[in-house]
């Protein structure tokens, strides 16, 4: 109980009262609410309410080259939102993913093969300390270099070496980035595999799971393991029309693979 209560205290420190709100209230919800149970009843709404939607925790494997655009914050979280449909205009909030410094500075890193201090990955993670205190969940530019780029290292060989692997199989021996929460739980490793967002037009864009995504593309891996976050209501209309016609519209790829369960 004291090791929570210091956690706590931490949070709130380093960054502030709603985060710590924010991180209080899942924590909780993960231990109220049996994960299992969770995802029946939103398998169950989806299907009233929208018609043919896939079990939240449907894996598909697609090819990285599909995903060209990262999705900017949409306030959905993997371990408690996986799987919802949402309307709105959250799927314009996106940039090329050539264009994210996470890309470029993995593809400097792993493709120029310059030294981390040379790439924007390392400047974003400095800067990212700067601002906020913190990035992901180094303190100081040193602690970065020598914890969060090491570990992205590591993936990176990891992959390279044994090929890309589902996060399942990877449990009882993958090489953790040692900053990351070591509270794994059935929510955790069922939800964790590369997030995909999917906007109202089918685009494919990368929510969570960015330097996975970034690897694999390149690496010219064919085809990862993805997950879906969030559909677009509008997507989820498409999806509906073409189980009930048969067809697709013009104007979308038929080997969508979103849209390969609906014309089976």
């Amino acid at each position: 109980m004291f090791g929570k209560f210091k956690s706590a205290v931490q949070i709130y420190t380093d960054r502030g009262l709603r985060e710590l709100c924010s991180i209080t209230k899942h924590f909780l919800r993960s231990r109220a609410v049996p994960f299992r149970f969770e995802i029946w009843l939103r398998e169950m709404f989806n299907s009233m309410r929208y018609g043919t939607v896939p079990h939240p925790l449907t894996v598909l494997w697609i090819d990285p080259d599909l995903v060209d655009n990262f999705i900017r914050d949409i306030s959905l979280n993997r371990r408690f939102d996986i799987g919802k449909i949402r309307g709105g205009d959250w799927d314009k909030n996106q940039i090329p993913l050539s264009q994210w410094r996470v890309y470029k500075g993995l593809k400097k890193r792993f493709e120029d093969g310059m030294e981390w201090k040379d790439t924007e990955y390392y400047q974003m993670g400095c800067d990212r300390i700067r601002e906020n205190g913190s990035a992901w969940q180094c303190t100081s530019p040193a602690e970065f270099l020598a914890q969060r780029c090491h570990y992205v290292d590591e993936l990176y060989e990891s992959i390279r070496q044994h090929g890309y692997q589902r996060q399942t199989e990877l449990l009882k021996n993958q090489s953790e980035d040692t900053s990351r929460s070591t509270d794994v739980t059935t929510r955790h490793i069922n939800t964790h595999e590369v997030r995909i967002a999917i906007g109202r037009d089918g685009e494919m864009m990368v929510e969570a799971g960015i330097h996975r995504l970034c690897i694999a593309r390149l690496l010219d891996i064919d085809e990862i393991p993805v997950q879906i976050l969030v559909r677009h209501r509008k997507w989820q209309q498409t999806r509906d029309r073409v189980h009930n016609s048969g067809t697709v519209p013009p104007e979308i790829d038929p080997s969508h693979p979103d849209l390969q369960d609906v014309l089976d």
